[in-house]
């Protein structure tokens, strides 16, 4: 693999973040970098400078409560710090090519939350701009780092489930299952892109590109269920008023993988009461592999065996001898959890950038990904957003 040793960091013990963005998933990078020191001491360490968001306010609260020692409601300035190697950006995907391309072009290393760009065109930019100025570039795809998945992931490269003939991957939520749940971004083609299909989908299709190989050709539909929301949740007497959903609510796929092998593909923010489901079936020639993220812990197995009698699925509990567990746990059976998801993802960058070798999954990763939701979105619809009724669909 070709070496940068020209990168910022290269050969650091210690790189220096601005974190971008202080939701739920600034949040989350944010614990997982000061959980880093306690598994990784011996490793590359990270440290959180500064933190931006919208607000002085969002801000300055962030920075207090995360212990990070800066902050600002101005993010380019974090670009001008000339100690700065990461730019972390957290934010709604609107924000992900302007922060991400002037993150770059000050040449700093950028790491970015899914999806990278509202569509294949913006994220074409991203990938030029990390591209023409020589940085280092991670898309946060945390799925991936599960010792379930990895386990998999070396079985089939091992080719234990033989020539791979199809796989099913799901990824359903029922966050948006309630019709008067407010609106918010995610639910806006202009800032969030779009809506289940970037939001689930890119996830699902890293998750089977890493496993089985790219996706030769693929077709799909998008529907719109709840087609307007209120701005605020309802009550008695109060008139509230109502804004368009304008990106879909759910999605399906077929597909066909390079190496022959087909797919099936979906998602819904709208299944009613599933809190989160992902799940990834494959089927071989030999055999076959399930995993369920409400199990994450867990892989399913059929290898068959010489016994009829005993011939089925086999759930295998994860321990110190799968993939990256014992870097948290000496024991099988307890489990590791989301949040230690983010620390092996951060890791992995960290440990690249300072190594001077290219990540996965890099913007070109995104790219690949980015492409496969735009020709999903522009297959088929079922229900197109312009048709727009009060309510549900029916």
């Amino acid at each position: 693999m070709h070496s940068h040793r020209s990168w910022r960091g290269y050969g650091k013990k210690s790189l220096r973040i601005a974190l971008i963005g202080t939701g739920f998933m600034g949040m989350l990078h944010n614990r997982a970098y000061r959980f880093i020191p306690h598994i990784y001491p011996n490793e590359v360490l990270p440290s959180v400078e500064i933190v931006a968001d919208v607000s002085d306010d969002l801000a300055e609260r962030a920075a207090r409560s995360w212990g990070i020692p800066r902050w600002t409601s101005d993010w380019a300035t974090v670009l001008e710090d000339d100690e700065i190697d990461i730019v972390d950006i957290c934010t709604p995907p609107d924000l992900h090519v302007p922060i991400g391309t002037a993150g770059a072009a000050a040449g700093k290393h950028v790491y970015c939350e899914k999806p990278l760009g509202r569509n294949s065109a913006e994220t074409t930019a991203l990938c030029d701009a990390v591209t023409q100025r020589g940085v280092a570039s991670f898309v946060a795809f945390n799925y991936r780092w599960a010792p379930a998945v990895q386990y998999a992931r070396e079985l089939i490269a091992q080719g234990a489930v033989g020539e791979i003939w199809h796989v099913h991957a799901t990824y359903n939520t029922g966050a948006a299952a309630d019709p008067s749940s407010p609106w918010r971004w995610r639910y806006s083609r202009e800032r969030a892109g779009h809506g289940a299909l970037s939001d689930l989908g890119s996830h699902l299709f890293d998750m089977v590109r890493m496993l089985v190989g790219e996706i030769n050709e693929i077709t799909g539909y998008t529907d719109v269920v709840v087609r307007e929301r209120p701005t605020e949740r309802q009550e008695a007497e109060k008139d509230i008023s109502m804004l368009p959903v304008t990106n879909d609510d759910s999605w399906g796929a077929l597909f066909k993988l390079a190496n022959g092998g087909t797919g099936i593909a979906e998602g819904s923010r709208v299944a009613a009461g599933t809190r989160v489901r992902f799940t990834v079936d494959v089927s071989g020639s030999k055999g076959a592999l399930r995993w369920n993220l409400n199990r994450m812990n867990e892989l399913e197995v059929y290898l068959p065996g010489a016994s009829p009698y005993l011939d089925g699925f086999t759930r295998i509990q994860m321990g110190p001898g799968h993939p990256f567990f014992s870097d948290f746990l000496p024991v099988g059976g307890l489990g590791i959890g989301f949040v230690e998801l983010k620390v092996l993802e951060q890791r992995a960058f960290l440990n690249a950038i300072a190594g001077g070798e290219v990540a996965a999954p890099s913007f070109e990763d995104g790219l690949v990904i980015a492409r496969l939701l735009d020709r999903v979105a522009t297959s088929g619809t079922v229900r197109a957003w312009q048709q727009s009724t009060s309510g549900p669909a029916r």
